[in-house]
């Protein structure tokens, strides 16, 4: 466990070597809120940050966003255009108005939901 003495000192009659340094990298205190207890090493270490770009994340952004942008886009065409004005269209504005309402109240949460969790799973 201590070694064959090379590298170490003589303290109470126990030969203490630095046989589990690693360059320097060790150290037997913790050196920042984070660091985390290596047992095998006998050192306080930094933990690895790993950096995850979630480009799917991108999708869950813009899908709300063109949600938005198609249903107002019904609304007011039906809204505007004398044409258009039937109970058949309306029944499509009120469609349209949910699926506006589930854009704005839903989705972000549900984008929030997802990122967060891609996050934790690291």
């Amino acid at each position: 466990m201590y070694g064959n003495g090379t590298g170490g000192s003589e303290v109470g009659g126990f030969n203490y070597t630095d046989e589990y340094s690693d360059d320097g990298n060790c150290s037997a205190f913790p050196v920042s809120p984070s660091s985390v207890f290596n047992n095998a090493t006998g050192c306080y270490e930094e933990p690895v940050v790993v950096i995850v770009k979630n480009y799917w994340a991108l999708g869950l952004v813009v899908f709300p966003i063109l949600t938005l942008f198609g249903n107002m886009l019904v609304i007011i065409s039906v809204c505007r255009e004398r044409a258009l004005q039937s109970v058949t269209n309306y029944f499509i504005v009120s469609l349209a108005l949910a699926d506006l309402l589930v854009a704005l109240v839903v989705m972000p949460f549900a984008v929030y939901v997802l990122v967060s969790a891609s996050r934790c799973r690291l």
